[in-house]
């Protein structure tokens, strides 16, 4: 319901808060919040988030989050970071 009338900011909080307390540790959780960062600007959020999802679930990444990541670095025109991206899957 947020994501579709765009509340960016409370979907970062929400979810934020939910993992905090370790609920809802889903794929689709981990999609949405790097969703928001990006559409809220905060790519570097997003970036350590990644980061973190790789270092916790080195075998098992889908691939839909590897494009959500390939995505917002295409975006905001990072080609470094889409290249690091493609050798990590």
């Amino acid at each position: 319901m947020l994501k579709k009338r765009r509340k960016w900011l409370q979907i970062i909080q929400v979810t934020k808060w939910l993992m905090s307390k370790g609920q809802v540790l889903t794929w689709t959780t981990y999609d949405t919040l790097l969703l928001a960062l990006s559409m809220d600007g905060r790519v570097d959020e997003a970036e350590s988030i990644w980061n973190t999802i790789l270092e916790t679930y080195t075998r098992s990444v889908p691939k839909k989050l590897f494009s959500r990541m390939i995505q917002i670095y295409n975006t905001r025109h990072l080609p470094d970071k889409v290249l690091e991206v493609i050798f990590e899957f």
